[in-house]
């Protein structure tokens, strides 16, 4: 059986759909391979959910290094070094001190008093990673359902590349792929803010992730699925209208 009886006609667009969600999955997918190269302290830590705060907020030792760390530590500094947002130049200079082996002085903020005490940093290893995962939520089945999810988008693609409805799918199921890969696998730490690569890498993904793609491929999608809104009809250029936005 042929390409033209069993599937649509793979055009340009369609052909720029696939691309272009591929380079963000490989960008992704670099990022954390990256991230998960830098020391680490050895906790699953995420940043702090307050806008108007900052920081790292502890929750479990993941490699099982001895350390003074307890779960619901507030990181603010490290070697006297603001984590704050606008600080990012003194944040980078921390880059060269940060290697496996050195120690770090870490500023935490604990039952409302601020302590502070040196941190040994160490790699993840494939257990400790592992481990990340479980302990953020992010079990086997959840990389399943990502993997289906995604795979099944791509198959709509491949089958009717021409139809708008698989294209808002496959860019749906590719920017979550994405996100997932990049913000989920590996979790937040303070390399995330002292590496320049890291931290340029991770501010590229998240802004174009959670403003441009994400947001108005939910819509596209709702606009699309499970066939176009008549709305569309004559007015297909309204489905990419939220990118515009």
């Amino acid at each position: 059986m042929t390409q033209s009886s069993s599937t649509g006609r793979f055009d340009r667009g369609a052909r720029l759909h696939l691309a272009l969600m591929a380079i963000l999955l490989v960008y992704a997918l670099g990022m954390t391979a990256y991230r998960f190269t830098l020391p680490t302290d050895g906790w699953l830590s995420g940043e702090i959910d307050d806008i108007n705060d900052y920081g790292f907020v502890y929750d479990q030792n993941l490699v099982g290094l001895p350390s003074d760390l307890q779960p619901g530590d507030h990181l603010v500094a490290v070697n006297g070094v603001s984590l704050a947002p606008n600080n990012v130049m003194s944040q980078w200079s921390l880059a060269d001190e940060w290697r496996t082996g050195n120690t770090m002085r870490y500023t935490v903020r604990r039952g409302g008093q601020r302590v502070e005490f040196d941190v040994t940093l160490t790699n993840w290893s494939a257990v400790s990673f592992m481990r990340a995962g479980g302990q953020s939520g992010t079990s086997l089945l959840g990389y399943l359902g990502i993997a289906v999810f995604l795979g099944i988008s791509l198959l709509a693609l491949w089958r009717r590349p021409e139809n708008p409805t698989a294209r808002a799918l496959w860019v749906l199921a590719a920017v979550t792929a994405a996100i997932f890969a990049g913000l989920s696998v590996v979790p937040g730490m303070v390399p995330d803010y002292t590496d320049p690569l890291a931290n340029l890498l991770t501010i590229v993904f998240v802004t174009s992730a959670f403003t441009i793609l994400w947001p108005p491929a939910i819509i596209r999608f709702a606009l699309l699925f499970p066939r176009p809104k008549p709305l569309l009809g004559r007015r297909p250029w309204i489905a990419r209208l939220p990118y515009a936005i």
